[in-house]
This record gives C-alpha cells, sequence and structure tokens, in this order.
C-alpha cells in the first residue's frame, strides 16, 4: 500500500476509490452486530492486536491498507465489500449457499450459523455493480 500511496501523491487525485473487504471486522474489537464503519477499530493493547491480526491474515492486511491510506491525507473512499459473488468470482460460494439453503434437509446440515446471529439479515455484493457509482473525473 505504501507504494501505491506514493503514486497516488504523484496522480493527486480528487479521491481515491479503495475496495477493501468486511474481513477487517475479523481483526477489530469484538463489534456488535449489525456492523457499522465505526466497528472497524483494532485493538489497542498489543498482545490483543496480534492475536486478533492472526486470526484472519486477509482481514490484517486489509486493515493495515485502510490505516496506511488514512495516515497518508489523501482524499479516498472505502467500500468494505462482503461475500463478493459475480461473474469473475471463482469460489463458487453464491451456489454453496444456495445448495445449502434450498437443500439442507437432504445434506443433512445448515449453514454453520451462531445462535446470536440467526436473527441478522444476510448480504453479498454482486461484484458487477460495485463500480457503476464511481466515474473517472477530468
Amino acid at each position: 500500500m505504501e507504494d501505491a500511496v506514493e503514486t497516488l501523491r504523484v496522480l493527486n487525485p480528487d479521491v481515491w476509490v479503495f475496495v477493501s473487504a468486511a474481513a477487517i471486522y475479523d481483526v477489530s474489537l469484538n463489534p456488535e452486530q449489525p456492523l457499522e464503519e465505526t466497528s472497524g477499530v483494532r485493538p489497542v493493547d498489543p498482545e490483543t492486536k496480534e492475536s486478533y491480526s492472526q486470526q484472519n491474515e486477509f482481514g490484517n492486511n486489509m486493515m493495515a491498507s485502510e490505516e496506511v491510506l488514512k495516515e497518508s491525507g489523501i482524499p479516498y473512499v472505502v467500500l468494505r465489500c462482503g461475500d463478493l459473488i459475480g461473474p469473475r468470482d471463482t469460489t463458487y460460494r453464491w451456489w454453496q449457499y444456495q445448495i445449502w439453503s434450498e437443500h439442507f434437509d437432504i445434506i443433512g446440515a445448515g449453514f454453520p450459523v451462531r445462535k446470536d446471529y440467526e436473527h441478522l439479515p444476510f448480504s453479498m455484493t454482486f461484484g458487477r455493480g460495485r463500480g457503476t457509482g464511481c466515474r473517472q473525473r477530468h
């Protein structure tokens, strides 16, 4: 991210749109549900911070990138996508969810959802549409 920030300093954009991930919440202080933008805060205690950082390497890297961007002073917007699906999704996550939800009785297992999360809504981000609101300014 440091290299990207240096490039952005040269380009001097009006605003930079950084596509992050909801995985940053895995390395944040135990956020309440539903998640809000303000939920993405690392623990202050160094040992707790290190412990949380090891829980999700991807989330830790995305959070570190957001932190570098925040400290840079460059105008930015962060999009934290969760369960990104779309034409280029190679995880087949949508189909797994679809099969689980329609055939859990045959499979013998449903979604692995914590009891305290059962009442929460489920959301996904469709990949093709996530950037349509961003246009290059001249």
